[in-house]
């Protein structure tokens, strides 16, 4: 007969993997950036990386390295400077939305933010 100890615990493997397929993606990412040129696909791929957070998910936030916290937030910049030159670029395409666009004039006055139709100002894009 055998006997089985109760406090044999399973070996955690998420780390690895983790780290396995934050990489993979990171890689993706660089491939459709670099080589074929399509933003979208790259910053989705980026994006979905962070989800497999290669440090130890177990330690929060606060209590992680300055290192991770800087490489993690310098990752998530990245994923959101994409997204903004694929909008800059979608609205480089639709001159009627970045026409309307220009033709505001946003002006601060007290707490808010108010908008006005400027008839001489012009867009560089238009």
């Amino acid at each position: 007969m055998t006997t089985t100890k109760e406090n044999v615990k399973p070996k955690d493997l998420t780390f690895k993997y983790n780290r396995f397929l934050y990489g993979a993606l990171v890689l993706l990412g660089l491939y459709f950036l670099l080589f074929k040129k399509d933003i979208s696909t790259a910053m989705s791929n980026f994006g979905i990386a962070l989800i497999f957070d290669p440090f130890d998910q177990k330690v929060l936030w606060n209590n992680r390295p300055a290192y991770q916290q800087i490489w993690l937030i310098f990752h998530l910049s990245i994923v959101f400077g994409l997204l903004g030159i694929m909008l800059y670029n979608w609205l480089a395409r639709q001159p009627q939305i970045l026409s309307r666009l220009c033709s505001f004039e946003w002006v601060f006055v007290g707490m808010q933010i108010v908008y006005r139709v400027s008839e001489t100002k012009r867009c560089i894009a238009s």
